[in-house]
């Protein structure tokens, strides 16, 4: 089993829906697209800091684990404002695929995901772990990789904690 573990240090950007022009053009929103733009650099420095450039693309069935860390909107009246879970996937999937580090999103056979508010720089936290085609059991990999991100939202909270408390402490 190969497990891979990406920091990416680039705001977290939802898919927006694709747009059809009359003439047969496809185009996304501007930030989408700038984000698909600027996502190599930041998923190339991901991969030298992992020391992984000799093993990528991934082939073969894998399981995801993925943390979005989100600024929180100024102003919101939901409690859980806007954009969807669903659409950071989604970008987050066709990032990986294009920058070769899966070969195909197809191929993900189960993934957890996790939205949370920072007040630090946004970025995406991503494990990704193959599966043996030998395995009969998925869900051995899924605890894994749930097993991970409860363990990195705990450290999250703590280093959040401890800044909370040296700034405290400082005053």
């Amino acid at each position: 089993m190969f497990c891979l573990r990406l920091s990416i240090l680039q705001p977290p950007i939802p898919a927006s829906r694709p747009r059809f022009s009359r003439w047969g053009g496809v185009h996304y929103g501007k930030r989408y697209t700038q984000y698909r733009k600027d996502a190599p650099l930041a998923i190339e420095n991901a991969i030298k800091e992992a020391k992984a450039e000799g093993s990528l693309p991934i082939k073969g069935a894998v399981v995801i684990a993925v943390i979005f860390e989100v600024k929180k909107p100024k102003t919101t009246k939901n409690k859980y404002p806007h954009p969807d879970l669903d659409n950071y996937i989604k970008s987050i999937y066709d990032v990986l695929q294009a920058n070769s580090v899966i070969e195909d999103d197809r191929n993900i056979v189960a993934s957890v995901e996790k939205k949370q508010w920072t007040t630090q720089t946004p970025r995406t936290h991503v494990l990704i772990q193959t599966v043996p085609s030998s395995s009969t059991s998925l869900a051995h990999h899924v605890n894994l990789a749930t097993h991970w991100l409860d363990t990195q939202t705990i450290m999250d909270t703590a280093l959040a904690v401890d800044t909370t408390n040296n700034k405290q402490e400082k005053k």
